[in-house]
């Protein structure tokens, strides 16, 4: 079985990570998985070409324009049967539009996942629109949370939740001592994270907000600010105005993420939008507590009181009054990261997700099959 993951990227995220993760672990004697991504000469990123390389994953680069257009589509489907490729699984939608027509045209099987939408501005908005349209054509759609695309039927829409690697992600004092040192926090600081990229859609100026307000209380406070994106200049801009600059750590993109989540001792997310975020996961299976809007999927992988902390608002007070319960109450800290990681291990494994992406990918080659021995052609 020989499957192309496609994705058009614009860094390493939530979507290109679970792409690398599904490409490691299906490769063996009897799978070859290939990290495609498109490249767009306006707007350049391959960073998820060059992770996979690292990983000695075999990889493709369609260079495409900022528009769809049938010169990709042409050049991808040559690829495709070219390469006797079996499956193509896209990402997201630029890569659904174009990767749909190619594998259609190539006679292949087509496989999306919906990692989830941002409607963010008009275009995105509109590209998302064309997305839900063309996924209805899919032979198989995967939604990370089961609150998307209900409209698709039960035979094409599967709900898998994102899984990571538990035997990465792990709480060590070596690791939290190590993380600490390299941000240069004293033992006494009480440090809050939050990973994501720079974007009106993560909300990162809520956490900004509420640190200006818990400061006064807690002058040992810092704010570890992971990732990159179009907001830096206004979220630089913020805290000056808050006056918090000392206490804010910028770390830009970082990767082995890890050997970072030891060092905080509260992880927020305070997303307008999301869909099933791996950094939950992540920092759950790292025993640090989360605390996080109920937005998108995230309800789905946290309990409240239990797992985490929910945020029913995106008001200031709400999220002070959290992260100040998680640092007052060290009972409720130590068992709420205590159920947390029971959780992560046992319900989102990466082992279990590529499991059941298997079974989808047997079942879209077996339709195939059967469809070419009664003479049906796509």
């Amino acid at each position: 079985m020989k499957i192309l993951h496609l994705i058009s990227s614009g860094g390493l995220f939530g979507a290109e990570n679970i792409v690398l993760s599904l490409a490691r672990g299906l490769n063996d004697e009897k799978t070859t998985s290939i990290v495609g991504a498109l490249h767009n000469h306006q707007n350049p990123n391959l960073a998820i070409i060059e992770k996979a390389k690292s990983l000695n994953l075999p990889t493709f680069v369609l260079d495409h324009p900022g528009r769809i257009n049938l010169s990709a589509i042409g050049k991808l489907e040559n690829y495709i049967r070219d390469e006797k490729i079996d499956i193509v699984h896209t990402h997201n939608y630029k890569s659904d539009m174009v990767g749909y027509f190619a594998a259609r045209l190539a006679g292949v099987p087509v496989v999306a996942t919906a990692h989830g939408f941002t409607d963010t501005n008009h275009t995105v908005s509109l590209y998302e629109r064309l997305d839900r349209w063309v996924l209805n054509r899919f032979d198989h759609v995967v939604v990370v949370t089961d609150k998307l695309l209900r409209h698709l039927s039960p035979q094409k829409r599967h709900v898998i939740a994102n899984g990571i690697d538990t035997e990465l992600f792990y709480f060590s004092s070596d690791r939290r001592q190590s993380a600490r040192h390299r941000f240069g926090f004293d033992p006494q600081n009480i440090v809050v994270g939050i990973v994501g990229r720079l974007s009106k859609e993560k909300n990162q100026s809520l956490l900004l907000k509420s640190a200006a307000v818990l400061a006064k209380q807690y002058p040992q406070l810092r704010v570890l600010l992971i990732g990159g994106g179009p907001e830096e200049e206004n979220l630089r801009r913020l805290i000056q105005e808050l006056n918090i600059t000392s206490i804010v750590r910028f770390t830009g993109i970082l990767s082995n993420l890890e050997d970072i989540y030891p060092a905080m001792d509260v992880f927020v997310l305070s997303s307008l939008t999301e869909g099933v975020p791996l950094t939950i996961l992540e920092a759950m299976a790292s025993h640090v507590p989360v605390v996080a809007t109920s937005v998108g999927g995230i309800d789905e992988l946290m309990e409240d009181q239990k797992t985490g902390l929910l945020l029913k608002s995106f008001a200031v007070e709400e999220l002070v009054d959290k992260i100040r319960l998680l640092i007052e109450d060290q009972s409720l800290h130590q068992k709420i990261t205590a159920n947390a990681d029971l959780s992560v291990r046992t319900k989102f494994s990466l082992k279990e997700m590529i499991q059941q992406y298997k079974k989808i990918y047997e079942d879209s080659i077996s339709r195939a099959s059967s469809s070419v021995a009664h003479g049906h052609r796509r």
